[in-house]
Parts: C-alpha cells; sequence; structure tokens
C-alpha cells in the first residue's frame, strides 16, 4: 500500500482486504480435514500455518 494514498481511500481498501480474508479463512477448514500422508515437517508447517487462524477464547 503506498503511503500517499487520501485517507478517504483506505476503509474502502479495508473492506477489500477483510473480504479476501474471510474467502481464504473459508478454505481453511476444508483444507486441514483433507487426508493426506504428511511427513513430520509438513504437519509441523500444517499445525503452524493453521493455529494463528483460530479466534481468541472468552474470557
Amino acid at each position: 500500500m503506498r503511503a500517499d494514498r487520501r485517507p478517504v481511500e483506505l476503509p474502502q481498501e479495508l473492506r477489500t482486504l477483510r473480504t479476501g480474508v474471510r474467502i481464504v479463512l473459508a478454505f481453511l477448514p476444508g483444507v486441514a480435514s483433507t487426508p493426506t500422508e504428511l511427513c513430520d515437517a509438513q504437519q509441523d508447517i500444517h499445525v503452524a500455518t493453521l493455529l494463528p487462524t483460530v479466534p481468541p477464547g472468552r474470557p
């Protein structure tokens, strides 16, 4: 993102970004449940990729 954008353009770009993130996250559970043979390193990478998508617990 360029620093010289007008402040009024930022909310629209954030809405677009949020929609894209929701679309990507919608497909992650399907990928996570796909049965495949993974070596230990691949399993570690897979888990490390999915952990940031877990919603935080409620207090």
